[in-house]
This record gives C-alpha cells, structure tokens and sequence, in this order.
C-alpha cells in the first residue's frame, strides 16, 4: 500500500485509488441491513444498497462486479 500525504486541514481524504474502476467478487450479503462486502485485488471494499447500480436483491455471494471506489 503506497503512503498517501495528509490532507489539507477540513479537507476529507480519500484512498490513493480513489476513482479507479476495479473488478472483485461478492464475498458475502447482509440482506437485512442491505450491504455486502467484495473481495478485490486491493483488500475487501464494504458496500451498501445504495451505493449499488442494479438489483441489489438478485445479487449472489460469488458474482463478478466492476466498481469504483
């Protein structure tokens, strides 16, 4: 993991690959709380519903998705 600068004071940070698609896999579903998490290539990355372009509900632990963080 590269070391990220701080950021300017009030400013909020964001990871060093901000904005970069990348590809993983749904590692699990809380459907009840409406989030998940997705196992990628950079570490786990938590997702909620909302956050989610599709059909949350149709989604299954193993599926292949794109995202951007």
């Amino acid at each position: 993991m590269r070391s990220v600068p701080p950021a300017p004071h009030g400013a909020p940070s964001k990871p060093v690959y901000s904005g970069t698609e990348t590809t993983g896999r749904i590692k699990s579903l809380t459907r009840g709380q409406g989030c998940g998490m997705i196992s990628s290539p950079e570490g786990d990355v938590f997702f909620h519903k909302a956050d989610f372009k599709g059909k949350f509900f149709e989604l299954e632990v193993g599926d292949r998705v794109v995202f951007e963080l």
